[in-house]
């Protein structure tokens, strides 16, 4: 006769445990999901996601399993295959991951520049070298003696 052990370990817990994990190995960008309960196995299964502000997650990196009756870590995807696995995944994502950050840094830089400068900073803005056009601007709109 089989014998079913009850899980003492929720969901949320599990994948808080999870969490942790990744923080102590593994840069901010990656997150656990909700997981999965695999009784068989006796284990909460739990995604691990790469994630980014504003878009979210982008997909799945690997899977840590945290004990269904205890708060650990039993195993996990190697944190190296997470790695090739997130560089992966932001090659694939490469535009959305870096539009919200390029529109945030357009809207700063252009509500800096004073209504004069405006225009001819929208025709500089084309070059990749948007320091340089600053140094520019903020030369120009310099007081002379």
């Amino acid at each position: 006769m089989a014998t079913t052990i009850t899980p003492t370990i929720t969901a949320l817990q599990a994948q808080a445990e999870a969490n942790l994990f990744l923080s102590n190995h593994l840069p901010d960008r990656f997150m656990a999901a909700p997981p999965s309960l695999d009784l068989a196995a006796q284990v909460w299964r739990v995604p691990v996601l790469l994630a980014y502000p504003i878009i979210g997650p982008v997909g799945q990196t690997g899977e840590s399993l945290v004990s269904m009756t205890a708060a650990e870590v039993v195993s996990s995807t190697p944190i190296e295959a997470m790695n090739v696995a997130a560089r992966t995944l932001y090659a694939q994502h490469r535009n959305a991951i870096e539009a919200p950050r390029s529109i945030s840094k357009r809207r700063a830089i252009l509500a800096f520049l004073p209504a004069c400068a405006w225009s001819w900073a929208v025709a500089v803005w084309t070059s990749q070298n948007v320091h340089c056009a600053l140094a520019v601007i903020a030369h120009r709109m310099a007081p002379t003696p």
